[in-house]
């Protein structure tokens, strides 16, 4: 079982990338949908989300992260839309996060 991360540099480095995972699923819209390089990013982004979550306490949120990119990943372009607006409100609940992300 991992201990979550104690450092307070740590945790606001964490807690910003949380924000900036977030902030990119809210701005996510449709015409971005097809454009490859967003949708990468949106990948990496929860890519790396899911790689830190569980360190700082946050598991439940790095599986559904990790689930998520698996997902976006194998997803067809023109299912895009409704599966991250699916994992944006899956993701802003469990981030407990509000929108907009500030």
């Amino acid at each position: 079982m991992q201990t979550a991360v104690r450092s307070p540099e740590l945790q606001a480095k964490y807690e910003a990338r949380k924000r900036d995972c977030l902030r990119s699923l809210g701005e996510f819209g449709r015409q971005n949908c097809r454009d490859e390089a967003r949708v990468a990013a949106l990948v990496t982004s929860l890519h790396k989300l899911a790689g830190v979550a569980g360190l700082f306490g946050d598991p439940r949120l790095g599986t559904i992260a990790a689930e998520s990119e698996a997902a976006l990943r194998n997803c067809a372009p023109e299912r895009r839309e409704a599966l991250i607006g699916s994992i944006r409100e899956i993701m802003f609940h469990e981030g407990r996060v509000a929108w907009p992300v500030s």
